[in-house]
């Protein structure tokens, strides 16, 4: 079994019918959607198949630091999230869901694309993380520039997701309340990252 990573998709070969995948006759291949990487490799490895799994192609990411310190009930809710490394942050506004996710991805250790709605945004990000003593990336319609920590905007995430979604280990949706809009979906679709985590203080979307 060999799993790769194509445009957004990771093909699939080898003998078996695995959940969440398809047969492409293009290919000659079962394909899935990004989505399901990690899905698949627990699938393949409680099952015991052996495997070969070319999908990340990370970003190298040195050891990640900072000296910000967390209130009781962000810790406990870093806590629950870590648990599974996937999950959504409801939190009201002004409660520190940006402190609580730089914490996250000190714990985590790995490189991380961070999506926000405006470019307003983008720059907030990138102040807030100088904490770690690393340059911060941007990827936006001003700036293609990637780090082992990178901003970008909801647009520029949909529109290069299929280049950027094996290279990060961690997915961080700002306002993911944004996130189920027709386009904007297929950024959590066509990304790899094993490790996902949304932030918003409404959770509710028309």
């Amino acid at each position: 079994m060999k799993l790769s990573y194509h445009k957004g998709t990771i093909l699939i070969k080898g003998e078996y019918s695995i959940p969440n995948a398809k047969w492409d006759g293009r290919v000659g291949c079962y394909r899935s959607q990004a989505l399901f990487y990690r899905d698949i490799t627990e699938y393949l490895k409680n099952s015991g198949i052996q495997y070969e799994d070319h999908v990340l192609d990370l970003i190298p990411c040195p050891d990640l630091s900072c000296d910000i310190k967390l209130r009781d009930y962000q810790k406990e809710a870093m806590n629950k999230w870590l648990r599974q490394k996937r999950g959504v942050m409801v939190m009201p506004t002004g409660s520190g869901k940006t402190v609580l996710a730089i914490k996250i991805i000190e714990s985590v250790n790995s490189p991380t694309f961070i999506v926000v709605p405006t470019l307003d945004l983008v720059q907030q990000w990138k102040e807030n993380l100088q904490t770690f003593g690393i340059k911060i990336g941007e990827y936006t319609g001003l700036k293609k520039d990637l780090q082992p920590i990178t901003v970008s905007t909801y647009d520029s995430a949909y529109i290069n997701a299929e280049n950027l979604g094996n290279k990060f280990k961690l997915l961080i949706f700002d306002e993911v309340h944004h996130l189920p809009a027709e386009g904007y979906r297929q950024i959590a679709e066509m990304f790899a990252s094993p490790y996902r985590l949304g932030l918003t203080a409404t959770y509710e979307r028309e």
